[in-house]
């Protein structure tokens, strides 16, 4: 009867697609969107959808990636290289967001910064 009710409140609230995390508005399902609109080369769209879930997850480290590897796809290197940083950040050695942070810094040729990122 209770959870009936909760549904009920819910609908009538516009929230059912929301509840519990679930709906269009979670990080998880909007990457996992966004990685669909990619696949059909849809990259503008897959490119907004990432965005959305950053806004919502800002540590969200896949999020971060795909958007950086996108961004890098359209040649927009400095939007590509705050991604990876921001990726860096939430997990510094991982080579995901290290390895294409450093190529971009050797293309500006910033040798000492890619060398700290590297590691000896």
């Amino acid at each position: 009867m209770h959870s009936a009710r909760i549904w009920g409140l819910a609908a009538l609230a516009g929230l059912s697609g929301l509840t519990f995390g679930c709906g269009v508005g979670n990080p998880q399902m909007l990457y996992r969107q966004a990685l669909e609109e990619e696949s059909r080369g849809n990259l503008l769209q897959a490119q907004a959808l990432f965005e959305s879930a950053i806004a919502r997850d800002p540590t969200y480290f896949q999020a971060l990636i795909h958007s950086g590897r996108l961004f890098l796809r359209q040649n927009r290197k400095s939007e590509a290289e705050d991604r990876f940083r921001r990726a860096a950040a939430v997990s510094a050695n991982a080579p995901d967001a290290v390895v294409p942070l450093a190529e971009l810094l050797i293309e500006r040729h910033e040798l000492e910064g890619a060398g700290r990122l590297l590691g000896p």
